[in-house]
């Protein structure tokens, strides 16, 4: 039953994210500061779940930036410099952050697992010396396949990143399941250059 939710969530997502694509230059960019000063009638409205109000740790500046443009992660906080981009830079700014990067991020964040303690652990696969909890990324090489229990909810994680040599010498990594705020699907490759 777990992964049927899971593969149900994730098509919802899909849904979502090509939804985005309409709602976001239409609707969501217009009417970014409406949003933000009131998410409850936007929750009801809809756009709010096609937004970002998960970054709370900067001024509030600082953080309407982050959420909507990425800032802190694309333009590597350089807040001064992002104030003397024109609207339109901006705007691709913030579409490469909300439609491409993190499309849907409220909605994503509304299905989170459970907190807690994990429990009845099945560790399937575990290959590599590193925690079995711990996602084979970019700098963790291996797999990993583990089943878990949180608050009587079944979990799972499966990632894996090796070396994908049909591109000369670049890595492929793949994580699904539960991470500790949402759930993932990721397929990536790159160079480790």
């Amino acid at each position: 039953m777990m992964y049927i939710k899971y593969i149900l969530l994730q098509l919802l997502m899909v849904v979502a994210y090509v939804i985005n694509f309409v709602v976001f230059p239409l609707f969501s960019y217009p009417l970014r500061k409406q949003i933000v000063k009131n998410p409850t009638l936007w929750k009801w409205l809809i756009l709010y779940w096609f937004s970002d109000d998960s970054e709370k740790w900067g001024t509030d500046e600082q953080n309407y930036i982050n959420n909507w443009y990425g800032v802190y992660q694309i333009y590597d906080k350089d807040y001064d410099g992002f104030k003397k981009l024109n609207w339109f830079q901006k705007y691709i700014l913030s579409l490469k952050w909300c439609v491409f990067r993190n499309p849907t991020w409220n909605l994503q964040i509304l299905f989170k697992p459970k907190t807690g303690e994990k429990y009845a652990i099945r560790e399937l696969i575990h290959i590599v010396d590193a925690s079995i909890f711990t996602w084979r990324n970019k700098k963790i090489f291996g797999k990993q396949f583990v089943i878990y229990k949180i608050g009587g909810t079944k979990y799972f994680r499966y990632s894996f990143t090796k070396e994908f040599g049909y591109l000369g010498k670049d890595y492929i990594n793949v994580m699904l399941g539960a991470s500790k705020n949402r759930f993932l699907l990721k397929l990536r490759i790159f160079n480790q250059k």
